[in-house]
């Protein structure tokens, strides 16, 4: 499976959207997992359990693995993130350093939070979001 994978010391956002990016890339047909760089922070782990949610896998390496991310800059990546086949990127942060060897999928666009751009995405590509999804990206605004 390829990885959604948010950024280091990881927020609501970072790793809510990488469970929303997943739900939405599954439904497109991808082979996806949501993935965080650490464990969630109290306030993440409330809406986990409130919304009862698993918290994503921790992944620390990317090395030879399909990677979506939510954020382009390299400081906020793995050490080995040269080393990955980079999919894509959808972010709300400015455009960072990270590059890739093929074309991919990015959206990097102005907004508040990541959540929001994936609500955006959900409207565009017309897919539907369960209400308790959406009420757990309301969370991570």
């Amino acid at each position: 499976s390829a990885l959604i994978l948010g950024h280091k010391n990881p927020d609501s956002d970072s790793i809510i959207s990488a469970i929303a990016c997943a739900h939405l890339y599954k439904q497109r047909g991808l082979d996806v997992v949501p993935a965080a760089q650490g464990t969630p922070a109290p306030e993440t782990a409330f809406i986990l359990e409130r919304f009862g949610l698993e918290a994503p896998e921790i992944v620390t390496s990317v090395a030879g693995r399909d990677v979506t991310l939510d954020y382009s800059d390299k400081a906020q990546a793995p050490a080995d993130i040269d080393e990955c086949n980079l999919k894509g990127i959808v972010d709300h942060h400015k455009l960072g350093d990270v590059t890739s060897t093929a074309p991919l999928e990015c959206i990097i666009w102005t907004a508040g939070c990541t959540n929001t751009i994936l609500k955006r995405m959900y409207d565009y590509m017309a897919l539907k979001s369960r209400q308790h999804r959406r009420r757990h990206r309301s969370c991570a605004i």
